[in-house]
């Protein structure tokens, strides 16, 4: 089992929607430190109690509990994201209800920076560059919904290989 973190992420800290009995989650993910917080949720990183495998966890925000439209939104975004199977897109591997209500899935968690962490360190991207992130992402977004939080990946998160530093 992976020892709860005591930095600045502690779940200590978190808010209190996010606090989780001993930093367990769902009885089978240790979470480890928040990762982001979005218009729909939040998302933890995690560790499977028995797996050991890291996971990335979207936590509907609770005030969106028991609002049809945005619950119906997050399953469309998760049911979208679960049907795409191609190595430049997370794969969903868990989803559903908290005890409280909220809604939640569960990620393939990646290591890396996102495109906003890179253009500050870049700046602009030669176009060639563009171009080619753009076909990996472009081509996946077919019968995703229109709107919402997509997976990290889809909306920045750049492949390994996508990890050049310019000449």
């Amino acid at each position: 089992m992976v020892e709860p973190s005591h930095n600045d992420d502690d779940a200590s800290l978190w808010p209190a929607s996010l606090r989780l009995e001993h930093g367990v989650f769902e009885s089978r993910y240790q979470v480890l430190r928040r990762l982001s917080d979005g218009g729909m949720g939040e998302v933890v990183l995690a560790e499977h109690l028995s797996l050991g495998k890291r996971v990335a966890i979207k936590i509907m925000h609770p005030q969106y509990r028991g609002d049809a439209a945005t619950e119906e939104r997050f399953i469309l975004e998760t049911r979208a994201a679960a049907r795409i199977h191609h190595e430049n897109v997370v794969g969903i591997s868990d989803f559903g209800r908290t005890a409280d209500g909220r809604m939640f899935f569960v990620m393939e968690y990646l290591e890396g920076e996102d495109l906003a962490q890179t253009l500050r360190r870049e700046g602009p991207l030669p176009w060639k560059r563009v171009v080619h992130m753009t076909r990996h992402v472009s081509g996946h977004r077919r019968g995703a919904p229109p709107r919402g939080d997509p997976p990290r990946r889809e909306t920045g998160q750049l492949h390994p290989r996508d990890r050049r530093r310019r000449p």
